[in-house]
């Protein structure tokens, strides 16, 4: 059957991927300018989808928690969740500067000093979400497996 532990097993690896993608693209468009409005909208996009699977990770820690046989660490489950709280905190923030950005591009004011901050606050919004990737790798998942 399909609980909350799948969808957020599902869910998680789109900002991971998203900001892995975000932020070569931000690199590249450091240099080359052409994949700047690309790189801002998938940092936006990516950002946009860490919530889902923030918000899937309670569900999934009530169906590990209650696995019969099942035993897995509250210190593992607290240092995802903590690491999971500055994954959303760091999305947000790289989300809303890359939309301030993308707007500020609309409106043609000085986009290029704003850019550096960006590529600054994307690459360490994805070394804060892959730190909770590998805390949440640590919690293995039989219960997708057995009823």
């Amino acid at each position: 059957m399909f609980n909350g532990a799948h969808l957020h097993l599902i869910l998680n690896h789109l900002p991971i991927t998203g900001f892995c993608i975000a932020s070569v693209f931000a690199l590249v468009a450091f240099f080359k300018t052409d994949f700047r409005r690309l790189a801002l909208k998938g940092i936006v996009l990516s950002a946009l989808l860490t919530l889902p699977a923030y918000i899937t990770g309670d569900a999934a820690e009530d169906v590990v928690k209650s696995h019969a046989g099942l035993v897995i660490s509250n210190d593992m489950l607290l240092a995802h969740e903590q690491a999971a709280q500055w994954a959303m905190i760091a999305a947000i923030i790289s989300g809303l500067l890359a939309a301030l950005a993308l707007w500020s591009r609309l409106t043609e004011t000085n986009f290029r000093r704003l850019y550096p901050l960006v590529l600054i606050v994307c690459i360490w919004a994805t070394s804060v979400i892959l730190t909770t990737s590998f805390h949440g790798g640590k919690i293995h998942h039989p219960e997708i497996i057995s009823p």
